[in-house]
């Protein structure tokens, strides 16, 4: 009766483990300086093709999405403009590129951007692959893995 409930209390584990997913782990082991992150960031072609996975479709070529985050605090910011399922446009209209004002959050890997008076949006900072840092937030589910990235340009 023993061999029988250890047998089934290996089944119950094992089947646990396997039930579980690799958790994907973006948050950087050091803190970020203000000074790293000023810049031009561009939105990746990765996260173009994310955003298409979480069902927004681009109505502009994703190269023409960026931040310019500068040492004074002020920003330049151009967002995504996509449409969702049902043809709802979101975002900035195409033309436009709005100012905005960027702070980094004191107690983590994060920023701030506020756009006009109402606006804001926070993205984490992270690393790709290839250790260059990004600014990322999820593109819908977080339980999808898909990402709206911007990368620090050279």
């Amino acid at each position: 009766m023993r061999r029988v409930t250890s047998y089934r209390a290996l089944f119950v584990v094992a089947t646990m483990c396997g039930a579980c997913q690799f958790s994907e782990n973006r948050d950087l082991r050091r803190v970020v300086n203000s000074s790293e992150l000023v810049g031009r960031w561009a939105l990746t072609e990765e996260s173009a093709r994310d955003m298409a996975a979480s069902g927004l479709r681009l109505l502009q070529d994703f190269s023409t999405f960026y931040f310019v985050l500068r040492a004074d605090g002020t920003c330049e910011f151009k967002a995504f403009v996509g449409a969702d399922a049902e043809g709802n446009v979101l975002g900035v209209p195409p033309s436009a590129s709005k100012p905005c004002r960027w702070t980094k959050q004191v107690d983590r890997n994060a920023i701030r951007v506020e756009i006009g008076e109402a606006d804001s949006v926070a993205y984490d900072v992270g690393e790709d692959v290839e250790g260059r840092l990004v600014l990322w937030k999820h593109a819908g589910d977080p339980d999808l893995w898909k990402y709206i990235e911007y990368r620090r340009q050279p």
